[in-house]
């Protein structure tokens, strides 16, 4: 029993030390309108870790459904 509960709490511990470990970056214009914007377009930047095709894909599916509800 007292295996069981150590195993799950360093299960616990190794998740939520993965989940700390983001570091999430971003910069955009502050004083840009973006309600304004119609449209968008997908372009690699460089010198980015580039993404798995499956990954790709699933980001921008996501970023599109999320963009076309706000239609």
């Amino acid at each position: 029993m007292k295996t069981l509960l150590a195993l799950s709490l360093l299960v616990v511990l190794s998740a939520s030390t993965n989940a700390f470990a983001q570091d999430v970056r971003f910069n955009f214009d502050k004083q840009a309108n973006f309600g304004s914007f119609k449209t968008y377009k997908w372009v690699p930047i460089k010198g980015a870790a580039e993404l798995s095709d499956l990954v790709d894909r699933q980001v921008k599916a996501a970023v599109d459904a999320q963009l076309a509800a706000r239609d």
